[in-house]
């Protein structure tokens, strides 16, 4: 077995700030949520979700709503009768109105306080950020995503294991590093922190920094190559790619062992086929190469709500193709899903962060799994 990362320090009092400010904010979005849309409506649970949407975009409204009750349930704010009505605590019909929302220490967290503003849109159909960036403009929008994707206290961790997994296989030796979904950069933001990566760079062969969104490798490589040193900027290339079509594209990096990392960092839950995608990327790792994503570990509504409440408004949470057992949820995955996909998928070591008799209070976390 492979020596594990040690995350211990990561999972400290910040991180645990993250949590609980999260979940406040969350909660808020969800009290609101259901006062304008909801209090009202004394049909019985079943009728007022109504079927599921077939068309993908069109389940974003069905499972937010779907959420929201179950989180709402689940912490006993609603008490679901037996013939299917709900009746609301005295906590959760007491109005909201204009209480003061304390700063957010993290301006990706503003994204949750606007979200309050566009539940009509998203109940409606509207991707909830689509939603945000028509009513606060997307550029502002897209800035406080990058903030989120980079400065978040709660995605720091994974961040920081995908960082660590990577150097402890450069210092191994040469190697090629394919990273999908790579957004605006964070992995690399944190790598470059940390003096041995900086050393360890030059046994980089060549980077693949790959991102389905135009708009998003844009920020990403413009970042990295304003403030990332030479050795690293002239090891990378910079595509769009789909993960979703990577095994029908005949690329450098999709042949048979052609790689000996993939990264992917708060994306693989996205894909559509996760068993065909983990299948592909186990046949083009070579011998001890490392598969290295991150997730937050689904939970209980009551805990887990807040993890995904914003990314529970996406159109794209809710593209994949359901496989049970190794796939039963949209979105976020329970840890006994992503055992039984990596072992169908041919891998049979794995290292899980943070362990998981820890899950229901860390949540956040990842997997590095080799061949």
């Amino acid at each position: 077995m492979r020596e594990p990362l040690d995350l211990q320090e990561l999972y400290g009092e910040a991180f645990l700030r993250g949590v609980a400010e999260g979940a406040r904010l969350a909660e808020r979005v969800a009290r609101q949520a259901y006062q304008r849309h909801f209090a009202r409506d004394r049909r019985p649970l079943r009728t007022i979700l109504g079927e599921e949407p077939a068309a993908a975009t069109g389940r974003s409204a069905y499972h937010f709503k779907k959420r929201l009750f179950e989180y709402l349930i689940d912490k006993g704010d609603l008490l679901l009768q037996e013939d299917g009505t709900l009746v609301a605590s005295p906590e959760l019909s007491v109005p909201i109105g204009d209480e003061p929302v304390e700063e957010p220490s993290c301006q990706g967290y503003l994204l949750l306080t606007q979200l309050t503003d566009v539940v009509d849109a998203v109940l409606s159909g509207t991707d909830g950020f689509q939603a945000i960036g028509q009513k606060y403009g997307m550029e502002a929008a897209l800035e406080h995503w990058s903030s989120a994707m980079v400065e978040l206290p709660v995605r720091v961790p994974g961040i920081a294991m995908t960082a660590r997994a990577l150097l402890q296989r450069l210092e191994r030796g040469p190697c090629v590093v394919l990273e999908g979904g790579a957004g605006v950069g964070a992995v690399l933001r944190h790598a470059l922190s940390m003096p041995r990566f900086r050393t360890a760079i030059t046994n980089i062969e060549q980077y693949y920094f790959t991102e389905i969104s135009p708009l998003l490798l844009n920020i990403g490589k413009k970042w990295l190559r304003a403030n990332a040193p030479p050795e690293l900027t002239r090891r990378m290339r910079f595509e769009i790619h789909d993960l979703d079509r990577t095994v029908l594209q005949a690329l450098p990096y999709t042949r048979d062992e052609s790689v000996d990392v993939i990264i992917l960092e708060y994306v693989l839950y996205d894909v559509i086929d996760l068993h065909e995608v983990l299948t592909t990327f186990r046949r083009m790792l070579r011998p001890g190469g490392r598969l290295i994503f991150t997730m937050a570990h689904r939970q209980r509504p009551a805990l887990f709500f807040p993890a995904e409440i914003l990314q529970s408004t996406l159109h794209s949470f809710y593209r994949a193709k359901l496989d049970p057992p190794r796939r039963v949820n949209y979105g976020y995955l329970t840890l006994e899903e992503w055992q039984l996909s990596l072992r169908d998928a041919g891998f049979q070591e794995y290292h899980v962060y943070p362990e998981a008799e820890r899950h229901p209070e860390l949540l956040f976390g990842g997997i590095v799994a080799f061949t």
